[in-house]
Order: C-alpha cells, then structure tokens, then sequence
C-alpha cells in the first residue's frame, strides 16, 4: 500500500524531470497525478497510525453519550456529506454505552465514512443505537455476497471500491473489527448489491477490553 503510490510519484517525477516539453495541460497533469498519489499515502498512514493507536491505547471504559459521538462524526465528515448532499438520520436512544469514547467515534468514523464514499448523491445513511445495538444503513452500491467474508480483512478492497475511490486503502473495516473484538462486540454485514448496506453492531453486556 505505501511502496505502490511511492513508485508511482518516483516514476512521475522521473518523467518530469527528462521532459523538455514546456506545456501548461502536462504541468497540471503531473501536478494532479501527484496531489492524487499523496492523498493515497497520507490515508493509508493515517489508517497505519489508527491501528498502533489502538494496539498501543491503555482503554478507558465509561459511559459514553452516543449522540454526541455521532454528532462529533457528523462534524468530521460535514464536508463530505454536505458535498454529496447525503443526509443522516439518527435514531439515537437516550441509553449511555460502556465504552472507550475515542475507540467508538473510531468505529462510527469509519463506518459512516465508508457508507458516504459508496452512496449516490442526494441519498440517506441511517444511525441507530437502541441500547444495545448499533445499526447503520445506507442506500449505496452494495457488496456483493463473494467479498463479505473477507471486508473486514486488513488490506482487502472490492473491486468496485477500486473504480469509485482511489483513497481506498482496505483498513478502515478492518481496524473497525479489530476495536470492536477487544470489547467483546461483534459486527456484521447484510448487504446487496445495488440495494445498500446494513452493519449491526452488537455490544456485550459486560464490556472488558482485551489489552492484547
């Protein structure tokens, strides 16, 4: 994942340097081809540095209000949102959960994420936590049934995620299992193609966090 985007601006570069061509279109060519390759590298670091932070974190376990966890999700990604004119719905009771308040905006940040890079514009991505579940929904393109055994693989990415997003790096759903197995939840998918995708997380009743 960091070797590829690394050869590709090596290889730009290269090229750039032997050209003699003075030419405005190449400039912005080479210029987006590298702006796109350093958002790949900067995504994946981020996502490298979200595992150790998790691996590495000394986990607190309180009551943590899920509404404004959300609410600090939809925050991070108004622009996103905003941009795709994707509208959140939240269904969000008034029930404290026993958590790592980093660990769950981690998980909603990504899972939310995830929903609004692969839902159309003008669509909805629904939030729901009755107390012991947590349910996001979203109305994008779906997965089909031979990639859900292995989305929550480090590293692994659908072929269509390829063609929709080139920032894709394959570890956000994996670093969502990983926080959620040290706490005993479990998470799972049903989705089909075409007809969005729902994750359900369920939450043990007593949390203890594996420090392994």
């Amino acid at each position: 994942e960091l070797r590829n985007p690394l050869a590709a601006l090596q290889t730009t570069l290269e090229s750039y340097i032997r050209s003699t061509t003075i030419d405005k279109e190449l400039n912005k060519s080479v210029a987006e081809d590298l702006l796109s390759e350093v958002k790949r590298l900067i995504s994946t670091s981020e996502s490298l540095l979200s595992f150790e932070e998790h691996e590495l974190r000394h986990k607190k376990v309180a009551e943590v209000n899920v509404t404004k966890s959300i609410e600090r999700v939809e925050k991070r990604l108004k622009g996103v949102l905003e941009t795709k004119s994707i509208a959140l719905i939240k269904n969000i009771a008034d029930t404290p959960l026993q958590f790592d308040v980093y660990n769950l905006d981690t998980v909603l940040y990504n899972l939310v994420h995830n929903a609004s890079k692969f839902s159309p514009a003008n669509s909805t991505i629904s939030v729901k936590w009755d107390g012991t579940k947590i349910v996001i929904t979203d109305t994008g393109m779906g997965i089909s049934a031979k990639h859900l055994p292995h989305i929550f693989e480090r590293f692994y990415k659908v072929e269509e995620a390829r063609m929709l997003t080139e920032h894709s790096n394959g570890l956000g759903l994996a670093l969502v299992h990983d926080i959620l197995a040290s706490y005993g939840a479990t998470i799972s998918t049903v989705s089909e193609v075409g007809s969005g995708t729902t994750f359900t997380i369920i939450f043990s009743s007593k949390v203890s966090p594996s420090l392994q």
